[in-house]
């Protein structure tokens, strides 16, 4: 009795139970894993990348809105409104201080806007990075020539 047919180029191939063989005895040797029968390693890795799948989707939001945040402050400071700037860039440290794109984008809206009695804000915000050379040909333009001094070259390696 056919259980299955094949469209081939040169006809139909009909496969019957007797091709198959005994179907049966391969089930008695290998019966299905229950839940509880797997290894615990498996079921830990499991547990971990469900975690870590959960956490990411809840952080998700979150960092959009930072991206988001980030390039409309970045629209502004090259646009040339450096007030408005500033108050995204703040909005955007409030919610990740470590931000260093945002930490470098509000040191130089700082740096370049009209109002210098900020400067020493921008030199702290700037305090601890490392600025590769695209980071610092953008600021230098704009940085007070007294803060250039303090910033000190290294090889690169």
């Amino acid at each position: 009795m056919p259980i299955c047919k094949i469209a081939a180029p040169g006809g139909i191939i009909m496969i019957d139970d007797e091709a198959l063989g005994d179907d049966a005895g391969y089930q008695q040797e290998h019966q299905p894993l229950s839940a509880a029968s797997y290894p615990l390693w498996i079921i830990g890795f499991g547990l971990i990348v469900l975690l870590a799948f959960g956490y990411s989707s809840l952080s998700l939001p979150r960092h959009v809105s930072q991206a988001r945040t980030l390039a409309r402050a970045d629209r502004l400071d090259q646009a040339g409104d450096y007030v408005r700037a500033e108050r995204e860039y703040r909005t955007l440290l409030v919610g990740d201080p470590g931000s260093e794109a945002g930490r470098l984008g509000m040191a130089h809206a700082i740096f370049a806007d009209s109002d210098s009695k900020n400067d020493a804000i921008g030199l702290a915000l700037l305090q601890g990075m490392r600025l590769d050379k695209y980071d610092w040909r953008r600021l230098q333009p704009v940085m007070p020539l007294e803060y250039e001094k303090l910033f000190v070259t290294q090889e690169e390696r």
